[in-house]
């Protein structure tokens, strides 16, 4: 596949339209249309800002920055107070795709947050480690607390305990040392070929372990917006989730 289809597939499965491209890497629509059907190949400069648009980097990897969720936190959760240093850069794509008003106030919430996560996703956040998960999550989490291992859970067991919900996936934890809790839990890292249940590690990231919480059985979770943004940015039906917390949130906010 050339780069022009890839560039198309990521910009497809992103929910962008060529002109929200177009409108965020400041070029013609048409410069989109004809780079993606290969009838013309714009210059390296152009080519970086359509890709990043899309969240690729220049080698077509997909790229998953944690301060979009930290921005999007910012702007919605006024106990949040962290203002990511890249924050304008956030600002300055969702203005230009009509997300944000003159005074920065998010027009639809819903489209922010889905944004914000796209470019946070969990499948492609650095430092995610994935392990076949051989035993209860529940021993797992008491390994990392026994040894003194800060974390919260995220993902769509989280968004259970946020709202009602069946399924449990894909277990997710935010920890403050990847290495000490591969350590702390005893088992290595999936090989490429392993199949079986999968649960991840996330290293925590200035954003995702403000506003995390201990529930009554000493389980932690992270903050309800930052649980939003991580199943909105997930797999299978966490998107759905995400949905529903959201109501949740705006009911009581």
């Amino acid at each position: 596949m050339d780069i022009g289809k890839q560039f198309q597939r990521a910009r497809i499965a992103a929910q962008l339209s060529a002109r929200d491209v177009a409108a965020l890497a400041d070029v013609a629509t048409s410069t989109v249309t004809r780079f993606e059907n290969g009838e013309r190949e714009p210059s390296f400069g152009i080519a970086v800002r359509m890709l990043r648009a899309v969240d690729l980097d220049a080698n077509l990897q997909r790229i998953s920055r944690a301060s979009a969720i930290g921005t999007a936190r910012w702007l919605i959760d006024p106990q949040f107070g962290v203002r990511p240093d890249d924050a304008d850069e956030w600002l300055d794509r969702w203005t230009r795709l009509g997300l944000l008003d003159s005074n920065q106030k998010p027009t639809d919430l819903r489209k922010l947050l889905y944004r914000a996560a796209r470019s946070a996703r969990l499948v492609a956040r650095p430092w995610r480690t994935d392990f076949v998960l051989a035993e209860g999550w529940e021993n797992l989490q008491d390994k990392l607390t026994e040894n003194g291992i800060e974390w919260a859970r995220t993902g769509d067991a989280a968004a259970n305990r946020i709202v009602d919900w069946a399924d449990e996936t894909w277990p997710v934890f935010y920890v403050d040392d990847i290495y000490a809790s591969r350590r702390a839990i005893g088992i290595a890292p999936r090989g490429p070929d392993e199949r079986g249940p999968l649960m991840s590690l996330v290293q925590f990231d200035g954003y995702s372990e403000i506003g995390r919480w201990m529930d009554s059985d000493g389980t932690w979770y992270a903050d309800a917006w930052q649980v939003v943004m991580d199943c909105l940015g997930g797999v299978q039906r966490m998107p759905e989730q995400a949905d529903m917390i959201i109501d949740t949130l705006v009911e009581t906010t």
